[in-house]
């Protein structure tokens, strides 16, 4: 007999080879038990790394097994259904191909869709430079740099000769600070202009990318929980990270403004050596001060220097890390998304033709809910085998007992 239902199944994140998309699991059973009739089940495994690039690559392999299923079962009710970022990996299969909408319906578990902005960070000049490795090796080179010029400049201090070698060697030294100012800042904002607009390409997208289900020909189940602790963490550590990210900023602005300032003192540290120099010359008289003016200033500057290329490494490379979440969206998406922010929803969005059940939790045990199997619980199986067979179509609110488990 020809299956009835074709169930297609898809695990989330760190979850691969499942045990509850196999045909004999205890989900597969129950859910055709209330389906009734034969029902044929399909399960789909991925690699569950957190990362986008590993869902996206998911969503292509899905995208290929959904047509591969149309062919085969042209006239069967086709259901996909996926738990975590399970329900991303859908989204993604179905955004290579829309019209997928017309053979197949989406149930989501607990899934937190992607929605997908430009960052607005002030400093993203160094995003890519940060990522690839290259802002703090140039932090400790001017480190070293620094050093070696204050040992050279008080060895210099002792001998007759040292303000001509000191004038000469001002020019090449400042140059230097001005190539690391502008060329170097110029380079990093030329490298990150790159991946942004590569991947803005990519996306179709130029203000705002969406990377959700775009059509609202699809008809989706999206079931989520009111107090899911894997949101309320993923939101949680949004709010956190921002703000430690705008903490970054405004410490990078202070220091840049700091830097800026000294470039003042290092002008007229200059100026008056050159001023002081022709006094000496035209009246024969030694101003014995200006070493003393020499040795404040540009110890002064080469200091900052050490402590401006440092601190303004750390802090790019922590204001990266916390702007980019990369913890909770993977190392890999801050990677290829260094200009774009992911900030999870409980709800696709631009879809219309779709059904929404929310379970309310009691607290005392929902913190069990970071390692939940909701695809256990019988009150869930309820909701997604009575809308297959057309019985809710519209937001729904359910509360548990306090003794259900999942």
């Amino acid at each position: 007999m020809a299956p009835k239902h074709i169930l297609i199944l898809v695990h989330g994140t760190f979850a691969k080879n499942a045990p509850w998309i196999q045909e004999r699991s205890f989900f597969s059973m129950n859910i055709i038990n209330k389906l009734g009739g034969e029902n044929l089940i399909i399960p789909f495994n991925w690699s569950g790394k957190n990362s986008y690039q590993a869902r996206v690559d998911a969503g292509e392999e899905l995208a290929k097994l959904l047509d591969d299923v149309c062919i085969k079962y042209s006239s069967h009710q086709k259901i996909v259904i996926g738990h975590s970022h399970g329900g991303n990996v859908i989204c993604y299969a179905f955004k290579k191909n829309p019209n997928r909408g017309k053979d197949y319906k989406i149930i989501t578990l607990a899934t937190p869709f992607l929605i997908s902005t430009i960052r607005k960070d002030k400093n993203t000049k160094y995003a890519a430079a940060v990522f690839k490795g290259i802002i703090y090796p140039m932090g400790l080179f001017f480190t070293c740099f620094m050093l070696i010029f204050l040992i050279s400049f008080g060895i210099a201090l002792q001998y007759k000769f040292f303000k001509p070698l000191l004038l000469v060697g001002l020019i090449p030294f400042w140059a230097c600070g001005y190539f690391w100012e502008y060329f170097i800042e110029g380079k990093m904002m030329s490298i990150s202009d790159a991946y942004r607009y590569y991947y803005l390409k990519a996306m179709d997208k130029r203000k705002k990318i969406d990377i959700t289900i775009p059509t609202n020909e699809i008809e989706i189940l999206a079931i989520t929980f009111k107090l899911d602790e894997a949101k309320m963490l993923l939101s949680f550590s949004t709010k956190v990270t921002d703000k430690i990210n705008l903490v970054f900023n405004h410490i990078n602005v202070v220091i840049r403004k700091l830097f800026k300032y000294s470039e003042i003192f290092l002008f007229f540290s200059f100026l008056l050596i050159i001023v002081g120099a022709l006094f000496e010359s035209f009246t024969g008289i030694k101003l014995d001060i200006l070493v003393d003016i020499l040795v404040f200033f540009w110890t002064g500057y080469a200091a900052f220097w050490i402590y401006y290329s440092n601190v303004f490494s750390f802090t790019n490379f922590f204001n990266y890390i916390f702007s980019a979440n990369p913890l909770f969206y993977g190392w890999k998406s801050w990677n290829h998304f260094l200009y774009i922010k992911t900030v999870p929803k409980a709800f696709p969005s631009h879809i219309t033709r779709s059904a929404y059940v929310e379970f309310s939790i009691n607290r005392q045990w929902s913190l069990k809910l970071i390692h939940s199997q909701i695809y256990q619980n019988d009150a869930v199986i309820n909701v997604i085998a009575s809308w297959i067979k057309g019985k809710i179509t519209a937001p729904v609110a359910i509360k548990l007992a306090a003794k259900t488990k999942i």
